[in-house]
């Protein structure tokens, strides 16, 4: 106990300054909050926020550091793009998208992943991948229930091929958009919409490719529980309403 009392708080400050110990309570936060995401200790948004507190507790992080990351402009593209994609669904052009993927489908397995797969292809540049998919995720599942088809036989794909997809221009992936507010915070220029669609495109063809052909012989078949219920299933409902003991017999009708 006596060496533990020789310790102050000046000892610890000058620790925790010292990059060899920052590197240190990185690595091991970054470990706990690997393990955390996994094991699903707490939603995700606190574990972040809590590994966010840490670094500032610890002076790794400052208050302008954390607050500088709300005035990127990488977070706020990443919400313009689930807006549009909300406003997508809430004009009806996503019913439109199913009536006409099921009239191009036609039931056929094959013609429905190249279908789903081209489209979340063209469409993933523009609007960020994540909105895409939850945009055409009720399409497939719907297609697959009606035609007895494994979900994940175009769950899967349609996955990819946002992804790839999505990496052929800027905004098409969050993680694209958090790289290049980072780069023009550092003073870089030269990175448009389009810069890396030259490499983007050379890999989208090869992967969707893959898709088409050996990718769609190994992909696993695993229905899903919304495929498996059949669709317009009637439900009934019982309602309860109590009512006091002091309550009024009756009640004057409203006058109109």
């Amino acid at each position: 106990m006596l060496p533990l009392l020789n310790i102050n708080s000046a000892s610890v400050i000058g620790w925790l300054e010292s990059a060899a110990a920052q590197q240190w309570i990185v690595g091991i936060l970054l470990v706990l909050l690997f393990i955390s995401f996994i094991k699903e200790w707490m939603p995700v948004e606190i574990t972040a926020l809590t590994g966010t507190a840490v670094l500032m507790l610890t002076g790794i992080l400052s208050t302008r550091d954390v607050l500088s990351s709300f005035a990127n402009s990488g977070p706020l593209t990443v919400v313009c793009m689930f807006i549009l994609s909300a406003s997508l669904e809430r004009t009806g052009l996503i019913g439109d998208l199913s009536k006409l993927f099921n009239k191009v489908a036609k039931g056929r397995e094959l013609t429905a992943l190249l279908v789903i797969t081209l489209g979340a292809f063209m469409v993933s540049p523009f609007v960020n991948n994540t909105p895409v998919v939850v945009i055409l995720m009720p399409i497939v599942l719907a297609f697959c229930r009606d035609h007895n088809i494994a979900a994940s036989k175009l769950l899967i794909p349609l996955s990819y091929a946002t992804i790839l997809g999505g990496t052929c221009s800027v905004v098409g992936t969050s993680t694209n958009v958090v790289v290049l507010g980072q780069v023009q915070k550092l003073g870089y220029d030269g990175i448009q919409m389009f810069t890396v669609t030259p490499m983007g495109l050379i890999y989208a063809a090869a992967g969707l490719l893959y898709l088409w052909t050996l990718g769609r012989k190994w992909l696993p078949s695993r229905p899903t529980l919304s495929t498996m219920l059949p669709g317009g299933i009637q439900r009934d409902f019982l309602l309860q309403v109590r009512i006091p003991a002091d309550s009024p017999t009756s009640a004057p009708l409203p006058s109109t």
